[in-house]
């Protein structure tokens, strides 16, 4: 397994730091807000330690029990690692 961060592992950081700044400015516990959130607090655990990428629904129930909207969420979200090519695939 190399030890190079892909686009993704990049994106799921940048993205945990988002939420998890959020999360300090709004004074939660991170329990609570998985609690709002309707998910597991190891989940959230994950998604803020950048350890998952969080579906468009799982953002969008993170972002409604912080108060704010999705594109406030993630306004300071990184995506210049994001790799613009196409991935391969097998027509066969």
């Amino acid at each position: 397994m190399p030890d190079e961060e892909t686009d993704a592992d990049q994106l799921a950081s940048s993205v945990g730091a988002c939420i998890v700044g959020h999360r300090e400015r709004a004074n939660l516990e991170g329990a609570t807000l998985a609690r709002a959130a309707g998910m597991a607090p190891a989940y959230l655990w994950r998604v803020e330690q950048g350890r998952t990428l969080p579906s468009l629904r799982n953002l969008a129930r993170l972002a409604k029990a912080l108060g704010v909207s999705l594109s406030v969420l993630l306004e300071e979200a990184d995506i210049s690692p994001v790799n613009m090519d196409n991935r391969p695939y097998d027509r066969g």
